[in-house]
């Protein structure tokens, strides 16, 4: 990197592949709580004139903030990992910054659409975010034909992420369909495609890649595992639990419970059984949330328990804990600083736990407002000093003084 990038926050954006997606991703992860936390207030308890428009906040709370929320981070991680899980040398700039200037646009074009309420432009802003999401596909496809040059054998990693990311394309561009075509069936497929595809799938994938090997690092004697018939059971679990939730199957209880049982087992396996660093340990209590809820599926089958629960406790428990974990970590190495957590990260991370519990609280209590002002008040200001700390260092250079 020459001397005029280290000093232009613009240029230092394309110096890595996380800088600008991260940077859209701290942007949205304060944006959308703070404006449902808005909406909430204005709905509840204190009318703060916010424009009603179209009434956006009515049913595109959920399927926006899933995918506005975590694309961004998921796209910026993936750029940086995937051609070091398959021993490539990191992407240009000029292949990774064509899926991230449109992630960021959107993310800016959709939070004038939230807050203006206007459909239109909420419209434009996800046809932009799924304009670089479609990229983004291309980019990793072309990682994986890389690697297939070299070594014939199959990359589990990648062929799983890459599945992920497919499903997350086909339910954002379903959600496109529900805004902008009105075609209502697609808001439910968008949700289920979103939960399972963008979050479980791509997290579990990244996890079980990531936890063995940093645990074996960092905790003396530990042996990892990581076999790769876990994800050969964990796939048609996971596609049998969606098929079965969207069509409210009977068996959806058992296929659950089922995948609660698998995602038990890995966390019990990759558990060390002493002390651990502090990235590792959010790590493990991030993953940890998975078999929760997939364990609230299973109930809700047979229980008064809501569905919601679940969803909540996979997006904001299990999906908010691991981006915090995992973007810090990134954040912290490729920035020149000790792979620690630092104190901002610990709130983000005690926030997010918080908020989780507040909104299963709320699930189980028929959708009480307070205890969702609550939630969406503990996101927003546990997330903000941590994101603020963020988006300084994708601004900034390296502490260490290398380009990167």
């Amino acid at each position: 990197m020459n001397h005029a990038a280290k000093g232009n926050p613009v240029r230092l954006l394309g110096a890595a592949p996380h800088r600008l997606p991260f940077l859209a991703g701290v942007f949205n992860l304060v944006m959308l709580p703070l404006w449902w936390l808005a909406r909430l207030t204005d709905a509840h308890w204190l009318p703060l004139g916010l424009p009603q428009g179209d009434a956006l906040h009515a049913t595109l709370h959920g399927p926006v903030t899933v995918y506005a929320l975590f694309m961004p981070f998921i796209l910026g991680f993936l750029s940086t990992v995937f051609p070091r899980w398959m021993g490539l040398d990191d992407l240009p700039s000029r292949r990774f910054l064509p899926p991230a200037i449109p992630m960021m646009l959107g993310s800016l074009l959709l939070a004038a659409a939230l807050w203006s309420d206007q459909l239109a432009m909420l419209n434009a802003a996800l046809a932009l975010m799924l304009a670089g999401w479609t990229i983004g596909a291309v980019l990793l496809a072309s990682v994986l034909l890389a690697h297939y040059k070299t070594t014939p054998k199959p990359h589990w990693h990648g062929l799983s992420a890459m599945a992920g990311w497919l499903l997350a394309l086909a339910g954002l561009a379903l959600l496109l369909a529900f805004t902008a075509g009105e075609w209502a069936p697609g808001r439910t497929a968008s949700i289920l495609l979103g939960t399972h595809g963008l979050t479980a799938a791509i997290f579990v994938t990244v996890c079980h890649r990531m936890i063995p090997f940093f645990a074996g690092n960092v905790v003396g004697g530990y042996v990892s595992w990581r076999p790769y018939w876990l994800l050969g059971v964990f796939w048609p679990l996971l596609l049998a639990d969606m098929a079965a939730a969207h069509y409210s199957s009977p068996l959806r209880g058992s296929i659950a419970a089922a995948m609660a049982l698998l995602l038990l087992v890995m966390l019990w396996r990759w558990t060390p059984r002493r002390s651990v660093p502090g990235l590792l340990v959010v790590l493990l209590w991030g993953f940890a949330w998975a078999p929760v809820s997939f364990l609230l599926a299973a109930l809700a089958t047979a229980t008064p328990v809501p569905p919601i629960a679940a969803t909540h406790a996979l997006l904001l428990g299990m999906g908010g804990s691991l981006l915090v974990a995992m973007v810090t970590r990134v954040t912290q190495g490729h920035s020149g600083r000790p792979l620690t957590m630092p104190g901002v990260a610990w709130l983000a991370f005690g926030a997010v736990q918080a908020a989780a519990l507040a909104r299963l609280a709320a699930a189980l209590t028929f959708e009480h407002p307070s205890l969702l002002l609550i939630a969406a008040l503990l996101l927003t200001l546990g997330a903000l000093p941590w994101a603020l700390r963020g988006g300084a260092i994708y601004l900034g250079p390296r502490r260490d003084g290398r380009s990167g």
